[in-house]
């Protein structure tokens, strides 16, 4: 069933791209506290920084990634068709553990208003969930998402909430010691300086998060 506002794409990488994408991760690392946990509550790795802060050859590549989900994404719905991303955010989760109900409002790190979020999934499955805006009744959509696969939200569905169900630990053999779900979703955040940026750095935005939910 096709709905405005949401793409999926399958292999919309090739393995190659899809172990060059996860090496490229690796290397720009940041996922871990100096004790060794997972940045993010302990439970899985996170980073999130312009396309621009990689390496320059890392940096061509994501480049050329986003530009080939876009014009693909567009060529789907004309409600996807926005400026180009400029910034990545990376969730590295490393067991079966998801993601509860939530969604991606707008401003910081989860993008401009209206702009699409590019989600990406490299590694092991997920069963990934979504609740389309306008169905009162918020029945759930459950999809596989295999390494390689993106799904793309935005115009009418931008604010849907979605989550995920679970990942399937094992699914993806491809990667000698490496036996992990990373998300990438690609997003615009126009007129983000450094300072802007660094508010939403892990440390930071870990305990701008405690705060919040320790004022409910």
């Amino acid at each position: 069933m096709e709905t405005t506002g949401i793409v999926i794409i399958r292999n919309i990488l090739t393995l190659d791209e899809q172990i060059k994408l996860i090496e490229i991760i690796k290397r720009k690392d940041n996922l871990m506290n100096n004790d060794g946990k997972w940045n993010f509550f302990g439970i899985r790795g996170r980073n999130f920084c312009g396309l621009t802060k990689y390496p320059t050859e890392d940096t061509i590549f994501l480049q050329e990634c986003a530009q080939k989900f876009k014009m693909e994404t567009e060529k789907l719905d004309q409600t996807l068709i926005w400026d180009d991303v400029t910034h990545l955010l990376t969730l590295w989760y490393p067991n079966v553990k998801g993601i509860n109900w939530h969604k991606d409002g707008f401003g910081g790190n989860d993008g401009d208003e209206g702009a699409p979020v590019y989600s990406l999934t490299l590694g092991n499955s997920c069963i990934f969930e979504y609740k389309l805006v306008d169905d009162k009744n918020q029945i759930p959509h459950e999809i596989e998402l295999c390494s390689g696969d993106i799904i793309v939200f935005g115009g009418p569905q931008r604010l849907m909430y979605h989550r995920v169900k679970s990942i399937k630990k094992n699914s993806f053999n491809k990667l000698k010691d490496f036996n992990a779900r990373i998300n990438l979703t690609f997003r615009t955040c126009t007129d983000f300086n450094d300072d802007m940026e660094a508010d939403y750095q892990t440390e930071s935005y870990t305990k701008k998060l405690s705060e919040k939910w320790n004022k409910k």
